[in-house]
């Protein structure tokens, strides 16, 4: 009855601990709030032309359990089809800076999530691969994740006179 028992509690937390377990519900829970921040992170800079949806369950096939995932799926609506894409469907620049917009939505999610106030967000080169048009809009972009997360303070890298010309300060490392 004892090994029994013992046996019982470690198939439990074997179970919260599994793939999914506990891990799977905060991927699960955190989604819908994750896309929107990232959402509205490109909204500001491209309006209501990209959104994104961040799925987690996947129905596996015929007769078959739903399986756990993580993909983003990207509308565009400038697609003549209408339809969701992959994010591996958009051109590099606008993967970097929906990517960058997904990192930066992780970062503001944590720290709400986190319950204290974090006051600095650093950031090294996220603007790479951005075209110039794309780099104008990236500062907009942190600008906006600064008011999402309750930061102070925002220090970014880049090689782009694009994206420094719009910071409030700028500190040059030369040689």
């Amino acid at each position: 009855q004892a090994v029994a028992s013992k046996r019982a509690g470690f198939v439990l937390v074997e179970a919260a601990f599994g793939q999914r377990g506990i891990q799977a519900l905060e991927i699960d829970a955190a989604a819908p709030e994750v896309s929107n921040l990232t959402n509205d992170l490109l909204a500001t800079c491209f309006g209501s032309r990209f959104s994104v949806k961040l799925v987690t369950v996947q129905e596996a096939g015929a007769g078959k359990v739903q399986r756990e995932v993580f993909d983003a799926v990207v509308f565009d609506g400038e697609r003549a089809d209408g339809k969701p894409g992959p994010f591996k469907g958009l051109s590099g620049g606008q993967q970097s800076l929906v990517g960058a917009a997904f990192r930066l939505a992780l970062c503001v999610f944590n720290a709400r999530r986190h319950g204290s106030q974090f006051e600095t967000l650093m950031l090294d080169e996220l603007d790479q691969g951005l075209d110039e048009d794309l780099r104008a809009l990236y500062p907009t972009m942190l600008r906006r994740a600064r008011e999402l997360g309750g930061f102070r303070t925002v220090y970014f890298v880049s090689h782009t006179s694009a994206a420094w010309e719009q910071a409030d300060h700028v500190i040059r490392v030369e040689g």
